[in-house]
């Protein structure tokens, strides 16, 4: 605790370098691309639908196709981790209250250097989307 108090209420000075701001931007979207539905899968509910044959040729087939008639259909809900959930909440309220205190205890250069920071960290990701992205435009 008292190096998170630390953290907020200590005045740092220093610079930051532009080509390490748009590699962390690069190095960012690079992993969020990898990791985004695997963590979209742990804090979403998934559907898992299934399909059940049930005239008397076909007694359980996955595919719908094979069924003319007679197919029970039903999905299946699983629900996601409550835990996983709690750390995202908790994450999501501390990295607010922690940016609100920030706001009020910086100068205002160290507030021009993030906005300048984030500028350089968001034309990484610009540059992995042109390099990487889906070409579904």
């Amino acid at each position: 605790m008292k190096i998170f108090l630390l953290v907020l209420f200590t005045s740092v000075k220093a610079e930051f370098d532009i080509g390490c701001a748009i590699s962390d931007g690069f190095i960012h979207a690079a992993v969020s691309d990898v990791v985004k539905e695997p963590i979209q899968n742990a804090i979403n509910p998934t559907f898992e639908p299934y399909y059940i044959c049930t005239d008397k040729t076909t007694v359980l087939d996955t595919n719908k196709e094979k069924c003319q008639v007679y197919v029970l259909d039903y999905v299946v809900v699983i629900p996601p981790n409550p835990l996983v959930i709690f750390l995202v909440y908790m994450c999501i309220i501390l990295i607010f209250i922690s940016t609100i205190v920030w706001c009020f205890v910086s100068s205002c250069e160290d507030k021009v250097d993030m906005f300048a920071y984030f500028c350089c960290h968001i034309i990484g990701i610009i540059i992995y989307d042109i390099l990487f992205g889906e070409e579904d435009d």
